[in-house]
C-alpha cells in the first residue's frame, strides 16, 4: 500500500461541510456527508475527492453509499494478479 496520512484533513478540501474520515497518499480523501442525499432507491453518504498529483487540479468529487464500496472492489480485484 501508498503512503497512508490518517485522521489528517487535506489542505486543498474544499468541503467544510464534509466530515473528514480519511486521507490516502495526500491526493485522496473521503468524508461523511452532513445529510444523506437522495440517489436512486437510496441515499449517497459519504464524498470521494481525488487530486491530480501533478497538477494540484480536482481530478474527482463523487458523492458515494455504502453499495458503491462492492462496486470499487469489482473494479480494482482485475489488479490483484
Amino acid at each position: 500500500m501508498g503512503k497512508v496520512i490518517p485522521h489528517k484533513k487535506p489542505e486543498w478540501c474544499e468541503r467544510p461541510t464534509c466530515q473528514y474520515l480519511r486521507n490516502g497518499a495526500g491526493i485522496m480523501c473521503i468524508g461523511k456527508l452532513p445529510e444523506p442525499e437522495p440517489h436512486g432507491y437510496g441515499f449517497n453518504t459519504h464524498r470521494l475527492c481525488m487530486l491530480e498529483e501533478e497538477t494540484g487540479e480536482h481530478l474527482v468529487r463523487i458523492v458515494i453509499n455504502k453499495s458503491d464500496v462492492g462496486w470499487f472492489e469489482y473494479l480494482f480485484e482485475v489488479m490483484k494478479d
